[in-house]
């Protein structure tokens, strides 16, 4: 890749970064693509956006943080079951086509996508706990 590739792939991190960062989301699940467009290949793109969304993600949590705005009831489940679960997934991607990832992802963003449009069943933010979520 050339020097302007570059710096236009730091631009477009940055700002997808950002735009995420204000929603509490990770931006590997927009970033990943838009690498993959501008021509940088799968298995580069993937590790970068991956990165790249621990530095933001990191970076807003430890506001959230300082903030006391952490539902620990809610986070400890979800952030033990990825880290335990991570490794696997990473270690596993090793083992399944290319595209079968690119079509899985792909799939995942047009679900993911159809659930803002999905009526969410209220729950008490008192008395839940992370069954009654699913």
């Amino acid at each position: 890749m050339d020097n302007v590739n570059l710096e236009v792939i730091s631009i477009i991190s940055f700002l997808t970064s950002f735009t995420f960062a204000l929603g509490g989301l990770g931006s590997a699940v927009a970033l990943i693509p838009i690498l993959v467009f501008l021509g940088v290949p799968f298995p580069v793109a993937r590790p970068a956006g991956l990165f790249t969304n621990f530095i933001s993600t990191s970076s807003a949590t430890l506001h959230n943080l300082r903030k006391g705005l952490v539902d620990y009831k809610l986070a400890v489940p979800i952030v033990t079951s990825s880290i335990l679960l991570a490794p696997v997934g990473a270690y596993a991607s090793h083992f399944v086509d290319e595209k079968i990832v690119g079509l899985s992802f792909t799939a995942f963003l047009f679900f993911a996508g159809a659930m803002v449009y999905i009526p969410k069943k209220e729950v008490s933010k008192k008395n839940y706990s992370i069954f009654q979520l699913l």
